[in-house]
């Protein structure tokens, strides 16, 4: 039996009466049918966040950031649904998570829609706007969506920590 709206990217919207959520799709009050069954989406760029992306004569080659395993492993054990996007590509991505041995923890692998990234290109491409989104560049947040920005990661640096900034979407 299939719900109304299936295969529908359903979206949320702030009601201007009640300042309650709702989806656009369907009326319902947020989270609606379609959508509530779903884990909430973590979105993790590759290059310079997820690793530090290193080319070589062989092709590229991944060193994984410090932490990103017992990161990824903790979201997924909690719950929540982990997916890679990449300006490179979407082959991109998985290859360096497949270098990278984080590939137990990922759902799925994206490209990148055309910058700036707008929020119903995401809708459109997951069914719904991620809970979190982590990535390097700032330039490269989805609007409304919570945003971790971290330091390039080129390689292990001692300082690492320190540059990791949380914003609000």
């Amino acid at each position: 039996m299939s719900r109304a709206g299936e295969g529908v990217a359903h979206r949320r919207r702030r009601s201007d009466v009640t300042g309650r959520f709702y989806c656009v799709e369907c009326g319902e009050y947020w989270p609606c049918a379609a959508v509530a069954d779903r884990k909430p989406l973590v979105l993790f760029d590759v290059d310079n966040t997820v690793g530090c992306g290193l080319g070589g004569l062989n092709g590229p080659c991944c060193e994984p950031r410090p932490g990103m395993s017992l990161l990824m492993a903790a979201l997924f054990m909690l719950g929540y649904e982990i997916r890679l996007w990449s300006a490179g590509g979407a082959e991109h991505a998985e290859k360096t998570a497949e270098q990278c041995e984080l590939t137990d923890f990922i759902t799925g692998y994206h490209d990148k829609p055309d910058y700036p990234i707008q929020a119903d290109a995401v809708v459109a491409m997951f069914g719904c706007l991620p809970v979190l989104s982590i990535d390097n560049d700032p330039t490269e947040r989805v609007e409304g969506v919570p945003f971790v920005e971290v330091s390039d990661y080129w390689g292990r640096h001692a300082d690492e920590i320190e540059g990791i900034v949380m914003r609000r979407g």
